[in-house]
């Protein structure tokens, strides 16, 4: 039987081999993108956040206490 024969005639359990193989890639997709859409945002410390300075203009997440640029040295704003 050639690999055309194989993907036409049906299998015993009345799918077509195709059908099948299509059917488990439409189901593996559908879960990892379930897996994705359900997976929760990363949660942020709540020491840390988004502080610019003032001086240099340089934006990152440091501790809500450290008051000094890590660039230039001058205290946040």
């Amino acid at each position: 039987m050639t690999l055309q024969e194989a993907l036409l005639y049906p299998l015993p359990g009345g799918f077509v081999a195709w059908q099948a193989a299509a059917a488990l890639v439409v189901l593996l997709g559908g879960y990892g993108l379930a897996k994705r859409l359900l997976r929760q945002p990363e949660r942020q410390h709540p020491f840390m956040g988004a502080r610019t300075c003032g001086g240099c203009g340089w934006r990152g997440n440091v501790s809500r206490f450290n008051d000094v640029c890590p660039r230039c040295g001058r205290n946040f704003t």
